[in-house]
């Protein structure tokens, strides 16, 4: 008997994969509602102000949530407990439910889960370093309880300036695990979303390309040079001293296009590859 394994790779069935993303994305919308319209006065597991919970007007009236009283029970834990990080939850939820509706592969399970793990632990404490105290909807810091309590003993520590540097290293890890980002697919992505970017700078090298042929004419003109002249590339053959700088220019254009090598798709080997570039 095989051991089961936790993927995020679609099935070979198209319906269930559609059925499942489907799912996936409604929930997400789902969670995204409940933690937007969060209101303090609705049930909650320590609700103290507002109307009394066992109060036939209570009732009556149940959650202002728009995903109602189960919504502000997940709601009102999530922020209590991570604060408004939980808004990272629904967004990687709706990716993966869109990866499975369009049959594509949404990346290592386990390496989606460990980000998202680190992202939930040290995302409220980046908040927590925050000078001021900020609240969600005037009732929950944004940091939550457990960010409150790591930025604390990371301070305590590492003082802020190290605490400072530690998190932002763990959320930045934590964001490379929990999506499909690298420096490689992000070059592709910009490539193939702004084709209109990649045409202006193709034609003003190709304006250049044309500036530095007549520069090049118009200084052979002035030293009194013939326009006809033996080329390099093909003996015997004569061409304008345009035609030369045409043809020179063009092969420094295309070697300029061509492709470079395809480097490793490792944080390291990207940002060393971003930096020489």
């Amino acid at each position: 008997m095989k051991p089961l394994r936790l993927v995020s790779t679609p099935t070979r069935n198209r319906r269930l994969n559609e059925i499942l993303g489907l799912v996936a994305a409604v929930c997400a919308v789902l969670l995204f509602l409940a933690l937007a319209t969060y209101t303090p006065a609705d049930p909650s597991l320590n609700t103290v102000g507002g109307i009394p919970p066992g109060s036939e007007l209570r009732a009556t009236l149940g959650a202002s949530n728009w995903t109602g009283v189960v919504g502000a029970y997940i709601a009102d834990a999530l922020l209590q407990m991570i604060g408004i990080a939980a808004f990272f939850l629904p967004i990687v939820l709706a990716r993966v439910g869109i990866c499975w509706i369009r049959q594509r592969p949404a990346g290592s399970a386990s390496a989606r889960f460990t980000g998202l793990g680190l992202w939930l632990l040290f995302a409220p404490a980046l908040l927590g370093l925050l000078p001021h105290t900020l609240y969600w909807r005037h009732a929950l810091p944004i940091e939550g309880v457990s960010g409150r309590l790591i930025s604390d003993l990371l301070v305590q520590y590492l003082n802020l300036p190290g605490a400072t540097i530690v998190l932002l290293l763990m959320v930045a890890v934590s964001l490379y695990l929990a999506t499909t980002f690298t420096f490689q697919t992000a070059r592709v992505w910009i490539e193939s979303h702004f084709s209109l970017v990649r045409r202006l700078h193709d034609r003003w090298q190709e304006r250049k390309v044309r500036r530095a042929a007549e520069r090049e004419e118009k200084r052979a003109m002035a030293d009194g040079l013939e326009p006809g002249a033996p080329s390099a590339a093909e003996p015997g053959v004569f061409v304008s001293r345009r035609e030369a700088s045409l043809q020179e220019a063009k092969q420094a254009l295309e070697s300029e296009r061509q492709p470079a090598p395809a480097p490793s798709n490792t944080l390291l080997s990207g940002m060393l590859g971003w930096w020489s570039r």
